[in-house]
């Protein structure tokens, strides 16, 4: 997995000292990653972010005692830019699926691992460099004119032998007779 040349910048969120310290401890080892801050976090989080524009986002599944789902979309939608990775004690496993699917790249477990937390961090960087590259790629709305595409779906309630023959027929009779 490709790294940024450059050290990446981690801000960890979180009011639990004990956390702030195992996670500044881990990530000084790691090579090309440096901890933003080894305080615990309380305060305005937006300006904060805004100040030091991190590479990656650590947060404290605990953070706040509040609902850390729409804290979560919350901060996704205010920077998309920045991957966000939730740390989460065995005992909320449960939640990683909602924490995914309210916007976080990934989570990880406390006791932190480094393999795990090196890797996690190394390709939630990657994916967001990945995505920065792919939106600068994209033509800027007016700048250059798109086809309209066309979707035909064929669907049979049974399957069987010359299904798929059918299907793929209709779909070229189909583009040649809508696409003249």
């Amino acid at each position: 997995m490709a790294r940024k040349s450059d050290i990446s910048q981690v801000l960890l969120v979180t009011e639990e000292p004990v956390l702030t310290r195992e996670v500044a401890n881990k990530i000084g080892i790691l090579d090309g990653f440096q901890l933003i801050s080894e305080e615990s976090y309380i305060g305005d989080l937006v300006t904060t972010i805004r100040s030091y524009q991190p590479d990656v986002l650590l947060l404290d599944f605990n953070y706040k005692e509040t609902k850390i789902f729409d804290y979560i979309d919350e901060l996704v939608l205010s920077f998309p830019s920045i991957p966000l990775v939730v740390i989460m004690g065995p005992e909320n496993i449960q939640n990683s699926n909602s924490v995914v699917l309210s916007g976080a790249r990934a989570f990880i477990t406390t006791p932190i691992d480094m393999q795990n937390l090196e890797k996690t961090l190394d390709r939630v960087i990657e994916l967001s460099s990945r995505n920065s590259h792919r939106s600068d790629s994209l033509p800027i709305s007016g700048q250059t004119e798109t086809e309209k595409g066309e979707t035909f779906v064929v669907f049979s309630p049974k399957g069987g032998v010359g299904c798929t023959t059918v299907a793929t027929n209709l779909a070229i009779s189909m583009r040649k007779r809508y696409s003249d």
